[in-house]
């Protein structure tokens, strides 16, 4: 395995949160690469239901056969002194696309090197965001096949917005688009072995959670991972006191959030959230399940979209208090709810995430908080052997291909390998058709409009039987040299998927298939440096 560090082209905020300029140092309260002896003395200082807490993890990891590593972690996060390195996703189909990977890697990787440094137990947690109902965002997972880019969606259609968490899994439904996919996977040593592992993943999982869950630990065995579904119904029970500090701090916290990313985007940052005063980031599930987001009506009332829930502020702190299972975190007061339950020593996330947390600060000192260092999670392109192979033949810089895509260099090929320049002499030849045209023209058009006319569709039409020329000739070029074409298609497919990073688009099943289901651990292995921009990993 060689690990490559390449830089990245990115926007005004990514830039200048990596350079940690004097002007976005001011939205965050510490710096991410070099705080943490500084948080701990903050941490130090509170208090967390730590019995309670880690009760409930131990249940969670438990029903998802997770290893002694992970379950010794969470008996140690008891101690006082323990402190977690967090970060969270939704629990995509197969994980999801690989950033999340990415994100648990990162996790993983700075809670070691951050317990090795400070002598302090720190517990790496992946927080589950089970209270999701974005069904759509979760349901399917990109293949690639010898057409290019394949999107595989399971057909399956909740009929209403319930948190991922209640969403009961489909096994026969599932496992039938399981193996379709795998029927369009390239049969690898691994391919038998992964596909019946997922299977009997699949039959231990009631729910969608369960599914991810069970297939991140079986991933990262003895990391010492701990797995958190945001959306369980025994950890809402010990957050009743924190969702009745955010009610009553409502006003002061969608305020400051608000005016916060006005300040951003006058400084020209690309945020990736959108908030009103009037918002009350925190959703009410109804007796049907239903997520519904609660805003703030001009008197005060606590309201759905659809204007059948309302309460009053008094009426939902009881809620708060009797049943916390009904209410559940935004964007905005998820990472503080994350802050009253967990120790957090580091919050790792991707740059949407941190652009937004960007307008928090304020909403954290609101509830007599601080905000934890916010780490830019590894970046990662992985680079299979075929890969390298192709990027070597056509002696193509990976990070030309990440940062641009291979189109370009392409059709530069192409066209120096073609016996003649084809779409230049269509060009040249479209050029001397128009000049000899033009007479017939001019006598059209003194004979009247409607023979005018057909001068110009005539013209039309002859430029239509070279355009067809032009492409049957490149036709026979592309089969030609079809085999090098295909190593073009392959590196665009893999390193620059629909103009944007693998990690974006790409499942792990790719890996997984090839290499086998340790292909993971083996980075957490590794040292990578978090203030890196971006790695190429060749396996």
């Amino acid at each position: 395995m060689r690990i490559d560090p390449i830089d990245l082209n990115h926007n005004k905020f990514v830039s200048d949160y990596r350079n940690q300029t004097n002007q976005i140092k001011t939205y965050f309260e510490y710096n991410p690469f070099t705080s943490y002896k500084e948080r701990l003395s903050y941490l130090d200082k509170n208090d967390y239901q730590r019995e309670e807490l880690t009760k409930i993890l131990q249940e969670m990891n438990v029903n998802w056969d997770a290893d002694e590593s992970s379950l010794k972690n969470i008996d140690r996060l008891k101690s006082e002194d323990a402190v977690v390195v967090i970060g969270g996703q939704q629990a995509g189909l197969l994980t999801g696309p690989l950033y999340s990977i990415n994100k648990v890697i990162s996790i993983i990787s700075l809670a070691k090197r951050q317990e090795a440094e400070l002598n302090r137990p720190v517990i790496p947690v992946f927080w589950i965001a089970g209270e999701d109902h974005d069904f759509d965002e979760i349901n399917h997972v990109n293949i690639r096949t010898d057409k290019g880019i394949k999107k595989h969606t399971i057909p399956h259609f909740p009929e209403i917005k319930k948190s991922v968490s209640q969403i009961d899994i489909d096994s026969e439904v599932t496992k039938d688009w399981l193996t379709h996919i795998f029927l369009e996977l390239e049969e690898s040593t691994h391919s038998k072995i992964i596909y019946g592992e997922l299977l009997n993943i699949l039959k231990k999982s009631k729910t969608y959670v369960d599914f991810f869950a069970r297939l991140i630990h079986k991933l990262f065995p003895e990391t010492g991972l701990v797995l958190a579904d945001s959306a369980n119904e025994s950890l809402r029970g010990i957050e009743n006191e924190y969702f009745i500090k955010l009610i009553e701090h409502r006003k002061p916290i969608a305020k400051t959030v608000s005016k916060t990313i006005q300040s951003l985007q006058e400084k020209d940052y690309s945020i990736t959230l959108e908030a009103e005063e009037n918002e009350g980031h925190l959703f009410y599930h109804d007796n049907q399940g239903e997520r519904i987001l609660l805003n703030i009506t001009e008197s005060g009332l606590w309201q759905g979209k659809t204007k059948d829930i309302v309460f009053t502020s008094e009426e939902l702190v009881q809620i708060a208090k009797d049943t916390p299972h009904r209410l559940s975190n935004n964007v905005v007061t998820r990472p503080l709810m994350q802050e009253w339950v967990f120790p957090t020593l580091a919050f790792v996330g991707g740059y949407g995430e941190i652009s937004y947390w960007a307008s928090l600060k304020n909403a954290f000192k609101e509830v007599d908080l601080e905000m934890p260092p916010v780490v830019p999670r590894y970046s990662i392109s992985y680079v299979p052997t075929k890969l390298c192979e192709a990027l070597n033949n056509k002696e193509i810089d990976v990070s030309h291909a990440i940062n641009f895509g291979v189109s370009d260099l392409k059709l530069n090929w192409l066209s120096n390998q073609s016996t003649a320049p084809i779409e230049l002499l269509t060009e040249e030849m479209n050029k001397s058709i128009e000049l000899l045209h033009k007479p017939l023209q001019k006598v059209a058009s003194e004979m009247g409009e409607d023979v005018k006319q057909l001068a110009k569709t005539n013209l039309t039409k002859i430029f239509k039987t070279t355009e067809f020329l032009e492409k049957r000739l490149l036709r026979e070029v592309n089969q030609k040299y079809e085999k090098e074409i295909n190593e073009y298609d392959l590196i665009s497919d893999y390193l620059y998927p629909n103009n944007g990073l693998q990690e974006r688009i790409w499942n792990p099943l790719f890996l997984l298939n090839d290499y086998g289901f340790d292909v993971f651990k083996r980075v957490t292995e590794t040292s990578l440096s978090f203030k890196e921009d971006h790695f190429v990993i060749y396996l």
